[in-house]
Protein backbone atom coordinates (compact mmCIF):
# COMPACT_ATOMS: atom_id res chain seq x y z
CA UNK A 1 0.00 0.00 0.00
CA UNK A 2 1.42 3.37 -0.90
CA UNK A 3 1.71 6.17 1.66
CA UNK A 4 -0.95 8.39 0.05
CA UNK A 5 -3.61 5.68 0.03
CA UNK A 6 -2.71 4.75 3.62
CA UNK A 7 -3.19 8.36 4.66
CA UNK A 8 -6.66 8.46 3.10
CA UNK A 9 -7.62 5.28 4.91
CA UNK A 10 -6.31 6.66 8.21
CA UNK A 11 -8.19 9.92 7.73
CA UNK A 12 -11.42 8.10 6.87
CA UNK A 13 -11.15 5.76 9.84
CA UNK A 14 -10.39 8.56 12.30
CA UNK A 15 -13.18 10.72 10.91
CA UNK A 16 -15.68 7.85 11.01
CA UNK A 17 -14.76 6.90 14.58
CA UNK A 18 -14.87 10.54 15.69
CA UNK A 19 -18.34 10.99 14.15
CA UNK A 20 -19.71 7.90 15.91
CA UNK A 21 -18.30 8.96 19.26
CA UNK A 22 -19.48 12.58 18.94
CA UNK A 23 -22.96 11.43 17.93
CA UNK A 24 -23.23 9.34 21.08
CA UNK A 25 -21.74 12.07 23.29
CA UNK A 26 -24.28 14.52 21.88
CA UNK A 27 -27.07 12.04 22.68
CA UNK A 28 -25.76 11.75 26.26
CA UNK A 29 -25.61 15.55 26.62
CA UNK A 30 -28.99 16.28 25.01
CA UNK A 31 -31.02 15.97 28.27
CA UNK A 32 -28.73 18.62 29.77
CA UNK A 33 -29.30 21.01 26.85
CA UNK A 34 -25.68 20.61 25.75
CA UNK A 35 -23.62 19.49 22.77
CA UNK A 36 -20.06 18.23 22.57
CA UNK A 37 -18.82 21.73 21.62
CA UNK A 38 -20.36 23.04 24.86
CA UNK A 39 -18.91 20.15 26.82
CA UNK A 40 -15.36 21.12 25.91
CA UNK A 41 -15.85 24.37 27.86
CA UNK A 42 -17.17 22.43 30.87
CA UNK A 43 -14.14 20.14 30.83
CA UNK A 44 -11.69 23.02 30.47
CA UNK A 45 -13.29 25.02 33.32
CA UNK A 46 -13.49 21.95 35.53
CA UNK A 47 -9.75 21.42 35.07
CA UNK A 48 -8.72 25.09 35.36
CA UNK A 49 -11.37 26.60 37.65
CA UNK A 50 -11.76 29.76 35.59
CA UNK A 51 -10.42 31.16 32.36
CA UNK A 52 -10.43 33.95 29.85
CA UNK A 53 -11.74 32.94 26.44
CA UNK A 54 -8.41 33.13 24.58
CA UNK A 55 -6.76 30.17 26.37
CA UNK A 56 -9.83 28.01 25.70
CA UNK A 57 -9.74 28.94 22.02
CA UNK A 58 -6.05 28.17 21.87
CA UNK A 59 -6.32 24.86 23.69
CA UNK A 60 -9.12 23.53 21.48
CA UNK A 61 -8.01 25.40 18.34
CA UNK A 62 -11.49 26.90 18.32
CA UNK A 63 -12.66 30.06 16.56
CA UNK A 64 -13.37 32.88 19.02
CA UNK A 65 -16.80 33.59 17.45
CA UNK A 66 -17.85 29.98 18.00
CA UNK A 67 -16.64 30.06 21.59
CA UNK A 68 -18.49 33.33 22.18
CA UNK A 69 -21.75 31.68 21.03
CA UNK A 70 -21.11 28.71 23.32
CA UNK A 71 -20.38 31.03 26.25
CA UNK A 72 -23.60 32.99 25.59
CA UNK A 73 -25.60 29.76 25.54
CA UNK A 74 -24.00 28.48 28.76
CA UNK A 75 -24.62 31.83 30.46
CA UNK A 76 -28.32 31.74 29.46
CA UNK A 77 -28.57 28.24 30.91
CA UNK A 78 -26.88 29.60 34.06
CA UNK A 79 -24.12 26.99 33.77
CA UNK A 80 -21.33 29.58 33.86
CA UNK A 81 -20.67 32.87 35.59
CA UNK A 82 -18.55 35.83 34.61
CA UNK A 83 -15.81 36.96 36.96
CA UNK A 84 -14.36 40.46 37.17
CA UNK A 85 -11.40 41.00 34.89
CA UNK A 86 -8.76 43.71 35.10
CA UNK A 87 -9.42 44.48 31.45
CA UNK A 88 -13.13 45.18 30.95
CA UNK A 89 -12.90 43.89 27.36
CA UNK A 90 -11.82 40.46 28.60
CA UNK A 91 -14.34 37.87 29.75
CA UNK A 92 -13.34 35.54 32.57
CA UNK A 93 -15.67 32.59 33.03
CA UNK A 94 -16.15 29.86 35.62
CA UNK A 95 -18.69 27.12 36.20
CA UNK A 96 -21.61 28.22 38.35
CA UNK A 97 -22.92 25.98 41.15
CA UNK A 98 -25.54 24.74 38.68
CA UNK A 99 -22.83 24.17 36.06
CA UNK A 100 -20.71 22.15 38.51
CA UNK A 101 -23.72 19.98 39.31
CA UNK A 102 -24.46 19.44 35.61
CA UNK A 103 -20.80 18.63 35.02
CA UNK A 104 -20.83 15.90 37.69
CA UNK A 105 -24.07 14.38 36.37
CA UNK A 106 -23.18 14.48 32.67
CA UNK A 107 -19.57 13.47 33.29
CA UNK A 108 -20.72 10.26 34.98
CA UNK A 109 -22.61 9.27 31.81
CA UNK A 110 -19.74 10.26 29.52
CA UNK A 111 -17.17 8.36 31.61
CA UNK A 112 -19.42 5.28 31.47
CA UNK A 113 -19.62 5.56 27.67
CA UNK A 114 -15.85 6.04 27.49
CA UNK A 115 -15.36 2.90 29.61
CA UNK A 116 -17.66 0.96 27.27
CA UNK A 117 -15.51 1.97 24.31
CA UNK A 118 -12.24 1.15 26.04
CA UNK A 119 -13.59 -2.15 27.37
CA UNK A 120 -13.76 -3.36 23.76
CA UNK A 121 -9.98 -3.68 24.09
CA UNK A 122 -7.91 -5.58 26.61
CA UNK A 123 -5.86 -3.50 29.08
CA UNK A 124 -2.63 -3.67 27.05
CA UNK A 125 -4.41 -2.52 23.88
CA UNK A 126 -6.11 0.29 25.83
CA UNK A 127 -2.73 1.52 27.04
CA UNK A 128 -1.25 1.17 23.55
CA UNK A 129 -4.16 3.06 21.96
CA UNK A 130 -3.94 5.94 24.42
CA UNK A 131 -0.16 6.15 24.06
CA UNK A 132 -0.47 6.15 20.26
CA UNK A 133 -3.09 8.90 20.34
CA UNK A 134 -0.88 10.99 22.64
CA UNK A 135 2.09 10.39 20.36
CA UNK A 136 0.18 11.32 17.21
CA UNK A 137 -1.22 14.47 18.84
CA UNK A 138 2.25 15.45 19.99
CA UNK A 139 3.69 15.05 16.50
CA UNK A 140 0.99 16.79 14.42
Amino acid sequence: MNFYKGFLILFQKITYTNRKILYQVNEILKPFGLKSSDWRVFVYLNQHGYSALAPICEFYQMDKAILSRVVSKLAKLEYIEFLKADDKREKIITLSAKGKEIFLDANAYIRKYERNILDILDVKDQERLLKLLDYINEKI
